[in-house]
């Protein structure tokens, strides 16, 4: 009888930890999503100035110009990363605390863009310095 209730008092103690570490990697894959976005979202200014300054848009669209990012980001972190360092970041996300880490640890970065109707990508890639640049603005092929 007693090994009956310690087998159910240790599926309990196991099942209340694996749900206490799931709820705890879910808040915090939520929190890391979301500082994530803070970075793209800067990214995204700083493609929709450059569209906007363009002078190759400026003469296809004149000043009237409607620029629609869609919700689609290629990220691309530098580096190998081995299963290992998936698992933790399943159960343990981090995200750098500064956006000069974040493009350090980044190795490219695109968006979509409509531009009018017309699809266009806009890549960021790491320059020498370590800064990500905007490196490809090209019409998207259907």
């Amino acid at each position: 009888m007693k090994r009956k209730i310690i087998i159910f008092v240790l599926i309990g103690v196991f099942a209340t930890s694996f749900l206490g570490l799931t709820a705890f990697s879910v808040t915090r894959g939520i929190s890391v999503g979301e500082k994530r976005q803070e970075y793209f979202d800067i990214y995204l200014a700083q493609a929709r100035e450059y569209i906007e300054s363009s002078p190759e848009i400026l003469d296809k669209y004149g000043n009237d110009i409607s620029i629609e990012f869609d919700k689609t980001v290629t990220y691309l972190a530098e580096g190998e990363r081995s299963f290992s360092d998936l698992i933790i970041d399943t159960f343990f996300p981090r995200v750098p605390d500064t956006i000069e880490e974040f493009a350090l640890e980044t190795e490219k970065l695109g968006f979509n863009a409509s531009i009018n109707g017309d699809e266009y990508e806009i890549i960021f890639t790491k320059d020498l310095t370590g800064k990500l640049t905007l490196s490809s603005f090209e019409p998207v092929n259907k």
